[in-house]
This record gives structure tokens, C-alpha cells and sequence, in this order.
């Protein structure tokens, strides 16, 4: 498979950032050389099921009383 080493990497990025998103995940490989649509990142991310979970939006909203 000709994406056998930005695959890789890639999961060698996911594991060393964690936290980090396919995007942040996507600039590292490009500054690292890597020429990619940032979709392929993406799809391969998404593959190996490393998507992140998004927070709970409104958590801090204050109550109305206050």
C-alpha cells in the first residue's frame, strides 16, 4: 500500500500527541515533508479510530438565578 509510511507516522504522532486532532496531526506531517491532502489524513484517522471526542458544550453556563 503506497500509504504504508505516512500511515506509520502517523500513528507514531498519535501516540506521542494524544490530544492532538487530525489537523494538528496533519501539520506535523507536512512540516515533516510529507506532500498529503489533508482529507487522506482524515480518512486514514479515522480508519485506525483515532478521533477525539468533543467536550460538553455549556458546561459553564451560570444559572439564571445568579
Amino acid at each position: 500500500m503506497k500509504d504504508s509510511r505516512l500511515e506509520n507516522r502517523l500513528l507514531e504522532l498519535a501516540k506521542i500527541h494524544p490530544g492532538y486532532g487530525y489537523w494538528k496531526i496533519y501539520f506535523l506531517l507536512r512540516d515533516e515533508g510529507f506532500i498529503v491532502n489533508h482529507k487522506r489524513i482524515y480518512r486514514i484517522y479515522k480508519q485506525y479510530n483515532l478521533t477525539l471526542i468533543n467536550g460538553i458544550r455549556g458546561m459553564y453556563l451560570r444559572s439564571r438565578d445568579a
